[in-house]
């Protein structure tokens, strides 16, 4: 990303690898089902071979680990000191991002797991007027209360230099 004059990076990632493991069991007992599906087959009496479902458990599986680490290498969050950016994709890429002094609440998401796991969603609600941009998300954030506070700080700054511009 290029930086405005002025603005300075403050923190840029992508989701922890953590994150994805919810993903990953998820679709690996979806990808375990054609399997579990030929073996009770097989023990009902069908002459159904067994290759054939490790064939698309294996096949299910890789793709689920493809795709987990796609959707992690290919999002990128940044936050400078003007502004927030959630950027994904590979061939077509989708970018939103709003400026920092717009930004009115922050929320930190944490599920059991994700709790466990010490990782959560940063959710950015934000003066917009349309209801579908004014919420961004990062979410599979590493520590995400200290990226709030991080970013907290951040407002916090461009809004006492916003004070003291106003001033003079």
């Amino acid at each position: 990303m290029k930086l405005l004059e002025g603005e300075e990076l403050i923190w840029e990632g992508h989701p922890t690898w953590r994150s994805t493991i919810s993903f990953y069991i998820k679709w690996t007992v979806l990808a375990v089902l054609p399997l579990a599906v030929i073996v009770i087959a097989k023990v009902a009496g069908t002459d159904w071979p067994i290759w054939i479902g490790i064939a698309v458990f294996a096949g299910g599986f890789a793709l689920v680990l493809l795709a987990g680490w796609v959707r992690r290498v290919f999002t990128r969050y940044t936050i400078t000191t003007k502004h927030l950016l959630i950027g994904t994709g590979i061939l077509s890429r989708n970018e939103a991002s709003a400026s920092l002094d717009r930004v009115q609440n922050i929320r930190v998401v944490q599920s059991p797991i994700e709790r466990m796991l010490g990782t959560g969603s940063v959710d950015f609600d934000t003066a917009s007027g349309e209801a579908a941009d004014a919420e961004l998300r990062f979410i599979g954030i590493d520590h995400p209360r200290d990226l709030r506070d991080r970013i907290l700080a951040a407002i916090e700054d461009v809004r006492a230099k916003d004070r003291q511009g106003g001033l003079g």
